[in-house]
């Protein structure tokens, strides 16, 4: 499709068969001519070859083409229907170039039917050759990596397609086990989800990742054919219902298959593993992975082209035919850590679809259907229990603590991996916050054993960097600075080993190792966890290595595989609970003494004493010292400050020796035991060889039969149970589901009622969120009718709180628009553009837009843009503008800062994380954190340096940042790893940095405003361009270049002004800006302000051609326009005192008009008129120029200048000389002052100071008694064209068109010792 274009009147022309010739077999393909040859194609050409009879559908063996009739005969023609048709192209927009298969449908049936089956396969013309690399291909097949797709993306309401492009399922959640893997619908257009913002993705296929274009999959049980419209293929993640960010959903293939997907020739064992999501706000997705293989057939046809067909019935093969085997990974991402439910949910939904291939699609809609709809348990006594498909049930369990995430993993696991000793190593180097990477040749275990040791560690948040399992094209952020805690696979132990400081964590041999450092002969030292409590946690240790098997000794033996599964369940939720209150023991045992040495009143801890009370270890001492120096020991002791409540609180009160009492704002320690008060750290232990643990109350909620009823049949259910029981935490648990259900049933008044009544129960579990968001959904008749609630103003009042203390500080700085405008249908004009860019905010500059639409249209002199790419250009606009004031609105930021790009996870000399460019700095957003870290101000940067930098595990492209860093001679270097944004990203910068550096240079604070809309136009254009349907992704790097007007202009050195212009220049104002044609700045006039003296710029002139107001006196004003005709104006009324009428007979026009010394001075071409108030003619100064100065022909005067001591100054117009002679004497005293200049356009007198003008944009100063030029200002790009004084302070100076700017500046010349200037 990339090299096509559309043939003559929108169709393809098929010539009938008895003009075509006899069509060898290897020319039996779908052929378009390249777009150079699209021009006069021979005869031979102008048809569509078409594959054999047994490679499509049974059609007339003597029309064995497929025919499209002209635009005149677009009606049905030939009802034998044997032949197939293709509509025009005007109602059928092009296909998406990564989709190279041309869709057709017979005339009977054109309705959406099965996407991935029916369709004519064209592989791009560079390719249409039999080529020997699909020979590669197949020799290879089990040996290359494969690109991952997504298929279909679920949640409780919404569905989306991604093969073989995006669409809404508008079917979903409708289940029936009928439904064929891909739907039909009766009206195609329903089945589409029109995109408004998010980012169009590419085919989804599964293709090997180097010949994606040359392989697609064939489904059997072929029918009709599908058309795409290419408006309706973009989709929306913000308009959707998926719980996790669109940021997620992107990138999960990476992690689903993290050593690159293969194709097998024998069938391999299932698997699962596990994933912890980070997204750009530190919020944390839990994802469960499984994968498993189905079986397919892979064949090439007569053109070589190579295809997959699903293997349904196993049958014996024939030639050329392979049999292979494609993984499949289903995942379920959640907001909690359900990792075991959801395996086993996986693993039942995948035994289904291994009996049942042709169901897939139907098994993961009901399955998904049913368990996005069920809300998770909140804290109590009930589990929930649902029944998938044949009444298979799964129970969802409860967290044990409110402010404590579930944990539904086997935290012994690492008590069986690990001895104690490499345990508490472990624990050690997470207190130290190291960089720690664990090794496995399980992916299973590396997010398992991660997650129990963070769990361990808790109420201590890790809050850095961590990725439980990298990928192949990760692995480089091993080598990052920072701390972080990162997992991989333990084939790559030879290179890990390598990386100096790292903290190796081997799971399948048990061991620890840190790697050495070039500084220092000896391994990193990380001070051991104290012995006392270390020891009490050692017979928690040794008590998970034998649980089960003690208990398995005296246990009877189970044969029923259901009641086996809940026993074990049972079992390690028990051992669970074990290991979790010993490792509560050894926090607080670690840190008991901290609570002396807190003052919460005065919000102040005493460090020194609690290392005193350390003992005299001078390992412990070292520990001690070094954690409270950590940031996961300062977020602790922050909530201690806080005097927070939570389970480490409780353990160590239940645990303390000693009662903490508080009197008058003193701390008193009264002693349990006769003896003196406690100087050290004591440790306690207390873990019970059988913790008691009250039995769950199990919920079954209906099975879900019909997605209509499922809801009201759970509120129902949930009803009963509720008043049936008579146990408040029961209570609480079934208000709390019945309120959920309530709430997705739309019944928010019920919803926000049983909310009421679960917070008079207890209070503490109140859900502040659900209630915020049910009050929203509210009407004004609900809410008051819910007055009368009693209770309702409480949990009101409550979300009010919430809602104040949330950090309101950061206001949107753009409108969001989506909502409210419809992206346009068609292909748009200029005018049409420029209004919808307008609309969007992207720009209001009538040169912006204009260079925009340029490169929209691929550098080509089009008069339309195709409104695909025009679609596609404003979701990517969207989608940036959603992720930066989603930065904006989570950091601290100065005033007035706008985020412009975030780059993807990176590896920096800070750590690995985001770099942010805004319009004044480059930040750094350490990843899981919302602090930003300052890299470098746009003003410090020296120059920015593309490199190629290597690493252990590959070549990376990067960016070095030269920085001028205060108090260092030499430039500082920050290096960022983009990779493949390295180009991207770096353009970005420069145009950000010039637009930063010629704003401070020129006092023009528009032209950082105009930077920032550039970056974030070329940002979107370079996006877009990725997309192969655009009209500028072949041109997308001198389309993004293009829109760099200020890396040009840097090049062309506006940035370097003279001293003298940089000193004298006080500040740039642009009216233009935001204008639709920038216009020249003709008169400039400055009023003080006062009333009296105030004109209106609003006078009542018609058909004068040029205007010159002059303020000579309180009451008067003068105007003239060229044909001589002068007007005399009372100023306070507007009204007219007299006209003169000036005799222009003799061809000349009035150029200039002054007031002075009582007379008024009229200039023409050839020279200055002294006229009367009455306009009366007194003289005639004509302006003449010795012969010896004069250059160019004829010689005329563009301005002049009266002067009090009779002197007239007078520029020519197309030299830069300047005349000086007397109104007495006349020619007989004439001086001619030389300038360098194209012309003299406007000269104004500042006390002994004339200001001069030129053609050239240049002002020059000069000296009224001496002639001389006191300064050179680089004052415009274009012609001075006006100039006024305000008030003896400043000169004012208006430009030409090409410029269209007002300059501002200083008249003086002595300075103060600040540096300010002087006023005379």
């Amino acid at each position: 499709m990339d090299h096509q274009t559309e043939v003559c009147n929108r169709f393809i022309y098929v010539a009938p068969m008895d003009h075509q010739t006899e069509v060898c077999n290897s020319q039996r393909f779908i052929y378009v001519a390249p777009m150079d040859h699209q021009t006069e194609v021979c005869n031979s050409q102008r048809f569509i070859y078409v594959a054999p009879m047994d490679h499509q559908t049974e059609v007339c063996n003597s029309q064995r083409f497929i025919y499209v009739a002209p635009m005149d005969h677009q009606t049905e023609v030939c009802n034998s229907l044997r032949f197939i048709y293709v509509a025009p192209m005007d109602h059928q927009t092009e296909v998406c170039n990564s989709q190279r298969f041309i869709y057709v449908a017979p005339m009977d049936h054109q309705t959406e039917v099965c996407n991935s089956q029916r369709f004519i396969y064209v592989a791009p013309m560079d390719h249409q050759t039999e080529d020997s690399s699909n020979e590669d291909i197949l020799d290879n097949l089990y040996t290359q990596d494969y690109e991952p797709q997504v298929l279909a993306a679920l949640s409780a309401t919404t569905m989306m397609h991604f093969f073989p492009y995006p669409r809404k399922d508008m079917e979903y959640p409708s289940i029936n086990l009928q439904e064929a893997f891909y739907c039909s619908n009766t009206d195609s257009s329903s089945r589409f989800l029109k995109q408004k913002q998010g980012k169009q993705l590419r085919n989804q296929s599964v293709t090997p990742a180097n010949v994606t274009r040359l392989m697609s999959i064939r489904w059997p049980q072929g029918g009709g054919r599908i058309t795409m419209n290419a408006a309706h293929s973009q989709f929306s993640f913000s308009n959707l219902d998926f719980p996790v960010s669109e940021e997620v959903i992107k990138s999960i293939t990476t992690f689903c298959f993290p050593d690159n997907m293969k194709i097998y020739a024998t069938k391999p064992e299932s698997f699962a593993h596990f994933l912890v999501l980070t997204d750009m706000s530190g919020n944390k997705s839990y994802a469960t992975c499984l994968t498993f293989c189905r079986s397919f057939i892979v064949e090439k046809d007569e053109r070589g082209h190579i295809y997959m067909t699903l293997d349904t019935t196993m049958e014996a093969l024939t030639a050329g035919q392979y049999r292979t085997f494609v993984p499949h990974c289903g995942i379920f991402i959640s907001k909690f850590p359900y990792f075991s439910t959801t395996k086993d949910i996986l693993s039942y939904m995948t035994s289904l679809i291994s009996q049942k291939p042709d169901d897939m699609l139907a098994f993961i809609k009901e399955i998904s259907h049913t368990v996005t709809l069920t809300p998770v348990p909140p804290v109590g006594p009930v589990a929930v229990e649902i029944c998938l498909h044949d009444k298979q049930p799964f129970t969802i369990y409860p967290p044990v603590k409110a402010d404590k995430s579930v944990i539904d993993i086997p935290l012994h696991l690492v008590f069986i991996s690990f001895h104690e000793d490499q345990i508490l190593q472990v624990l050690a180097a997470l207190f130290m916050e190291e960089r720690i990477v664990f090794l496995s040749s399980s992916y299973a275990l590396l997010t398992t054993i991660s997650e129990s040791f963070l769990n361990f560690l808790l109420p201590f948040r890790w809050r850095f960097t961590y990725v439980p399992i990298l990928s192949l094209k990760a692995l480089d952020l091993l080598d990052a600075p920072g701390t972080f805690i990162m997992g991989c696979h333990l084939k790559h132990r030879s290179i890990v080993e390598q990386i100096e400081g790292l903290v190796v964590v081997n799971i399948d041999e048990g061991t620890v190792m840190v790697n050495s450092t070039s500084n220092t002969s000896d391994n990193h030292h990380i001070p051991a966890i104290p012995e006392e409590p270390a020891t009490s946690f050692r017979k928690v240790c040794k008590r998970a290595r034998v649980f089960f098997e003690l208990e398995d000794v005296q246990r009877p033996t189970c044969h029923n595989v259901s009641e086996e599964k809940k026993i074990r369940e049972t079992r390690i939720r028990r051992l669970n609970r074990v290991i979790e209150e010993g490792c509560l023991e050894l926090m607080v045992n670690l840190f008991r003494g901290v609570v002396l040495e807190v003052r919460p009143e005065h919000h102040s801890f005493n460090e020194q004493l609690f290392l005193e009370s350390q003992g005299k270890s001078p390992e412990d001492k070292l520990f001690y010292k070094k954690v409270l120096k950590k940031d996961m020991f300062k977020s602790f002791l922050d909530d201690r400050l806080k005097e927070k409540t939570d389970y480490w609180t409780e353990f160590e009160r239940k645990t303390r020796q000693f009662v903490k009492q508080a009197s008058l704002g003193d701390i008193r320690v009264s002693q349990v035991h006769p003896r003196k008060p406690l100087n050290k750290q004591v440790s306690l232990s207390r873990i019970h060889e059988n913790p008691y643990e009250r039995p769950l109350v199990i919920v079954r909620l209906p099975q879900n039969n019909s997605s209509s009823q499922y809801l009201s049949s759970c509120i129902t259910s949930l009803s009963i149970s509720l008043q049936s029981c008579m146990d408040y935490q029961e209570r609480i648990s079934y208000l709390y589901l019945m309120a959920v259900f309530k709430f997705a049933d739309h019944d928010h008044v019920g919803a926000l009622t049983d909310i009421i009544t679960l917070a008079a129960i207890d209070w503490n579990l109140l859900p502040t969120l659900l209630v915020h968001e049910i009050h929203n959904l509210l009407t004004a008749q609900e809410k008051l009718n819910l007055e009368k609630v009693k209770g309702y103003h409480n949990i009101i009042e409550k979300q009010k709180e919430e809602s104040q203390s949330m950090d309101t500080s950061t206001i949107r700085r753009y409108h969001n628009h989506n909502d409210i405008i419809n992206i346009p249908d068609y292909d748009l004009a200029f005018d049409v553009f420029r209004k919808y860019v307008s609309l969007y905010e992207m720009t209001q500059d009538y040169d912006t837009i204009s260079r925009l639409f340029q490169a929209l249209t691929g550098m080509a002199r089009e008069t339309h843009l195709d409104h695909e790419t025009f679609q596609a250009f404003c979701l990517c606009w969207q989608e940036n503008h959603e992720q930066c004031m989603k930065v904006m609105e989570e950091r601290d930021l100065q005033t007035d800062e706008s985020v412009l790009k975030v780059s993807s996870l990176c590896k920096t000399d800070f750590g690995t994380g985001r770099v942010v460019l805004t319009d004044k700095r480059l930040l750094l957003m350490r990843d899981a954190s919302k602090k930003l870290k300052e890299i470098v101000k746009l003003r410090d940067i020296q120059f920015l340096e593309k490199v190629q930098l290597h690493s252990l595990f590959s070549v990376a492209d990067a960016l070095r940042i030269h920085r001028l860093v205060p108090g260092k001679a030499e430039h500082d270097k920050f290096t960022v790893w983009l990779k493949d944004e390295r180009n991207h990203f770096t353009l970005l910068v420069q145009e950000m940095w010039a637009g930063k550096v010629i704003s401070e240079a020129t006092k023009d604070i528009v032209v950082v405003q105009q930077a920032a809309q550039n970056v974030l136009l070329i940002d979107t254009i370079i996006r877009s361009g990725e997309e192969e349907d655009c009209s500028h992704h072949a041109t997308v790097e001198s389309s993004a270049e293009y829109l760099c007007c200020y890396i040009r202009a840097m090049g062309r050195g506006e940035h370097l002004l003279s001293v003298t212009t940089k000193e004298a220049l006080q500040n740039k104002l642009d009216p233009n800006f935001s204008e639709p044609e920038r216009t020249s700045i003709q008169a400039l006039l400055y009023t003080p302000g006062d009333t009296e003296t105030h004109l209106s710029p609003n006078f009542p002139f018609s058909n004068v051609a040029v205007i010159v107001p002059s303020l000579s006196c309180i009451h008067f004003s003068y105007s003239a326009s060229v044909n001589g005709v002068i007007i005399r104006w009372y100023v306070k009324g507007l009204t007219v005192a007299n006209r003169i009428a000036l005799d222009m007979s003799g061809g000349e026009t009035l150029r200039r008009l002054q007031y002075a010394q009582g007379y008024l001075w009229c200039g023409v071409w050839k020279g200055i008129w002294q006229i009367s108030k009455k306009g009366e003619l007194l003289a005639k100064f004509s302006f003449d120029i010795p012969k010896s100065d004069v250059t160019v022909h004829p010689v005329e005067m563009e301005c002049f200048y009266i002067m009090d001591n009779d002197q007239i100054w007078a520029g020519c117009r197309r030299d830069g000389n300047m005349v000086v002679m007397n109104t007495k004497t006349g020619r007989k005293d004439v001086e001619v002052i030389k300038l360098e200049s194209r012309g003299i356009s406007i000269m104004v007198k500042l006390k002994n100071r004339m200001w001069v003008g030129t053609k050239s944009g240049i002002i020059y100063v000069v000296d009224i008694e001496t002639r001389k030029i006191i300064k050179t200002l680089k004052a415009h790009s274009d012609a001075v064209r006006a100039l006024c004084c305000a008030d003896d302070r400043y000169i004012i100076s208006g430009a030409g068109s090409s410029d269209g700017k007002i300059a501002i500046w200083t008249p003086t010349d002595t300075r103060s010792a600040s540096g300010r200037f002087l006023l005379e």
